[in-house]
């Protein structure tokens, strides 16, 4: 039986203690650095695009560089928004209105349970404005008013708040780039020479992991974005190409495009209502359309695009994006299946002592 010395029971207890103490010090200071987090992770995509201007396009300044890159990045950031949100809007918009002004049609029980519209037609009355100033005096309605005006303050200074970090997420981003050989060679010199290979070989495949990853992953959802695209505009369904590239953006995180149903539901609820279509049709064409892409996503495109290269399981997939998630957010969901199968390889390959490679051959 191996016996420890005091030193090394002080030794391992003085571990513990720090890595507990890191833990704390982490959740405490996690507003600071999901913020740099996030901007680590934008500047580390944006590396492809300001080498292509340093070294194919020959800028020799790479403040330049880096410069144009954040350009591109902001001019499809505002295209996205002037093609894509306002059009979402005006339909939203425009359903609402639709709906308001049909809610004392019998039409609405096509859609909804007769006890609601029911109960809908016998209070309506009683949301009337004008009760506000019957039934109460001006001071009592100023009080009313009070909480209104100091939550729309709360919200300005919270806007300006996201602002700020906004800003500071830009400056992030920047000055990573601007420096981001060099910050590799300065972190790396950090570390130990006896641990310094080990950490090098852990970068290296996480670069690798994640540029294939990503790479492998966009055309599955450009595929994906295709697919619900055509099938929307072949059933008729409002904004359809543009819900198919929604989509198909979702689908960079597995299983994420579910987060698509509910405004399909809407957009299918004001074309029934508009061309008097048949809600639950549609319902069901939709539900098919779903089905359909997600075979094709999870039995065809995976498998050949992916190959096996991220071989996880659904439920370790699942696991995997609830915990990075839970601890990054949407980028911990972004890198959640580069990262576990780099901790799935390294497990084999030091715990168990399996070589992961010739597995995946």
């Amino acid at each position: 039986m191996k016996t420890y010395d005091k030193n090394q029971i002080i030794h391992a207890c003085i571990t513990i203690l720090v890595i507990i103490a890191l833990y704390f010090l982490m959740r405490r200071l996690s507003g600071v650095l999901v913020p740099f987090l996030v901007s680590w992770f934008i500047a580390y995509m944006l590396c492809p695009l300001v080498r292509f201007f340093q070294y194919k396009c020959r800028f020799k300044n790479r403040a330049l560089s880096v410069t144009m890159a954040m350009i591109v990045l902001l001019a499809i950031l505002v295209g996205f928004n002037w093609l894509i949100v306002p059009p979402m809007m005006d339909e939203m918009a425009h359903l609402c209105d639709y709906i308001t002004t049909h809610l004392h049609a019998e039409q609405l029980g096509k859609y909804l349970p007769m006890d609601w519209v029911t109960q809908y037609q016998q209070n309506r009355d009683s949301f009337s404005l004008s009760a506000i100033y019957t039934n109460q005096g001006v001071m009592d309605a100023l009080k009313a008013a009070t909480p209104k005006i100091w939550h729309m303050l709360t919200n300005g200074v919270a806007a300006l708040t996201k602002m700020g970090v906004v800003m500071v997420c830009v400056l992030y981003i920047f000055f990573l780039l601007l420096d981001w050989e060099q910050l590799d060679k300065e972190m790396l010199a950090m570390v130990p020479k006896k641990y310094r290979s080990m950490v090098q070989m852990v970068m290296t495949d996480i670069s690798v992991n994640m540029q294939s990853y990503f790479r492998n992953q966009g055309l599955v959802a450009l595929i994906v974005g295709i697919i619900f695209g055509v099938g929307f505009e072949i059933i008729g369904l409002p904004l359809g190409i543009v819900m198919g590239i929604l989509i198909g953006l979702m689908s960079m995180v597995p299983y994420l495009k579910a987060l698509g149903i509910p405004p399909c539901l809407l957009l299918a609820l004001l074309e029934s209502v508009e061309t008097g279509r048949s809600f639950w049709l549609l319902l069901v064409i939709m539900i098919a359309i779903f089905c359909f892409a997600q075979f094709m996503d999870d039995f065809v495109l995976t498998p050949r695009i992916m190959g096996k290269a991220m071989g996880l399981h659904p439920a370790v997939i699942l696991l995997a994006l609830s915990i990075w998630g839970s601890l990054l957010g949407v980028a911990g969901m972004l890198i959640a299946l580069p990262l576990t199968t780099i901790i799935i390889d390294y497990y084999k390959r030091f715990v168990m002592k399996i070589d992961p490679r010739s597995e995946k051959s």
